[in-house]
């Protein structure tokens, strides 16, 4: 229930880089295209809308951040479905997504 209501809290990483985040996609994340930015992220991200880039560089897309920490517009770029993980990694004025598993 806590994963269909998109509780899960942040998707846990193996051993992620200081600018890395994961999150794991929920039905109801998916639903309402808002994915949870961890705490340590918020203040160099809240507020903005940022540039996404693929794993191998091309651009597809961007995203806004709010000043509550909720990532939204993410579906069109990214693709997800319920149960993908992905790994965000910040980098200055741009974020790369690459797919864990799905």
């Amino acid at each position: 229930m806590r994963a269909k209501a998109g509780l899960g809290g942040a998707a846990s990483l193996t051993d992620p880089k200081p600018n890395e985040f994961g999150f794991r996609v929920t039905e109801a994340s998916l639903t309402n295209e808002q994915y949870h930015v961890p705490p340590q992220f918020q203040p160099q991200l809240a507020g903005r809308r940022l540039p996404v880039r693929n794993a191998s560089g091309a651009a597809i897309g961007e995203v806004l951040i709010t000043h509550s920490g909720a990532a939204s517009g993410q579906n069109e770029p990214f693709g997800p479905k319920a149960g993908d993980l992905f790994r965000i990694t910040v980098g200055g004025e741009e974020l790369q997504v690459s797919l864990i598993c799905g």
